[in-house]
């Protein structure tokens, strides 16, 4: 954030069980009417708090567990509509060939999963972006303010 946060009026719509000082792992979203603004349009939204941290860690953990292997399947009607869908796209979007290919990796079971990565973008924290250079652009008129974001948590009770 600019200045490390200082002076910011953060989003008050945080929950009560999130507020916390000091969190230096918490990830925001800053909102910019234009790329080459540099003032937000809003206050910065909290979207990951590092309340959340530990308990997306053991979610991830627990997926990835190799006691819990997923394995699936598509049935035959599914698989045909699938590869009609493939052959169709490739007819009419001829660069769409990424998309055609998991198609029909889908249809003919050829998807193989991996397990998902630790979560690096958190552990470097701002320090990551220190080195990012201050770029100078000349004044624009101020465009109108766009629509307020919002983000609303929901977590599920503990079992």
């Amino acid at each position: 954030m600019p200045g490390n946060g200082h002076g910011l009026d953060l989003d008050e719509r945080v929950p009560r069980r999130l507020r916390r000082e000091g969190c230096t792992r918490d990830v925001f979203c800053m909102v910019k009417q234009t790329m080459s603004d540099d003032h937000l349009a809003q206050p910065p939204l909290l979207v990951y708090p590092q309340a959340f941290l530990d308990a997306t860690q053991a979610f991830f953990n627990r997926i990835n567990s190799t006691q819990m292997l997923v394995t699936g399947s598509v049935d035959e009607d599914r698989s045909q509509e699938l590869l009609e869908l493939a052959e169709n796209i490739s007819k009419d979007f001829p660069a769409m060939s990424r998309g055609v290919a998991y198609l029909r990796s889908l249809a003919t079971g050829g998807i193989h999963r991996k397990p998902c990565g630790p979560l690096k973008f958190i552990e470097s924290g701002p320090a990551a972006f220190s080195g990012l250079g201050d770029l100078q652009l000349g004044q624009r008129p101020p465009p109108p303010k766009p629509y307020k974001l919002k983000v609303v948590f929901h977590h599920l009770p503990a079992r």
